[in-house]
């Protein structure tokens, strides 16, 4: 946390606007090991870096953000998270560790989150929108934990069934394109991830 925190004390030094933040970074599948705050590390990484950036970087978005230009957090989670469940008893699995339940737990950690936080600033009228996004299957270094059987199929199907990086920037160039400007515009996209009635329910009882 204490990059992040550095980070943003640079950027805030530079006194520039920020019309559109992409939380991008994570790890998945990952032996269970810890950060250097000692958080678990898909829940370090995956959620709490990206709650405390966003977090620190709101006041600045609220400021860049325009009636007719709104400014954009674009969170990028997975479709993983409907099989996610949240351990509030034990967000740091320190009881059972699971490395798929820790990623999927991390992915529906951002989920919720960017919806209560659309919702909060909605009902202060913010010119700021909060997007949660799937960007699909992708052939990156971010498979390298998974098992040997999968490796096998992953090197045999990647060029059939797996995006490439460069693919990967598509639908996040295509977020954040000037006519991309309301939650609802971003609904039409196929990589919007739409929380199901159980999920719902889940952030109903997280933030009640």
């Amino acid at each position: 946390m204490k990059s992040i925190r550095q980070f943003v004390q640079q950027f805030r030094a530079k006194n520039c606007p920020l019309h559109v933040l992409v939380n991008n970074a994570g790890v998945m599948l990952v032996p269970e090991r810890q950060t250097e705050d000692g958080f678990e590390e898909h829940f370090g990484l995956n959620y709490l870096g990206h709650f405390l950036l966003t977090n620190l970087l709101l006041d600045t978005l609220k400021q860049s953000g325009t009636h007719s230009h709104s400014a954009r957090i674009v969170t990028v989670s997975s479709a993983t998270h409907y099989v996610g469940k949240l351990h509030l008893d034990d967000l740091q699995s320190r009881c059972s560790y699971s490395p798929h339940g820790a990623y999927a737990q991390s992915k529906l950690a951002l989920v919720l989150f960017t919806y209560r936080l659309q919702h909060l600033l909605t009902a202060n009228g913010s010119h700021v929108t909060a997007n949660v996004v799937d960007p699909g299957v992708v052939n990156t270094e971010l498979y390298k934990h998974v098992f040997w059987v999968v490796k096998v199929v992953k090197w045999m199907t990647a060029w059939l069934f797996f995006k490439s990086q460069n693919m990967q920037s598509v639908p996040r160039k295509y977020l954040v394109r000037p006519v991309m400007r309301s939650r609802h515009d971003l609904a039409r996209s196929a990589c919007v991830q739409h929380v199901t009635e159980k999920r719902a329910q889940e952030r109903r009882k997280l933030y009640k």
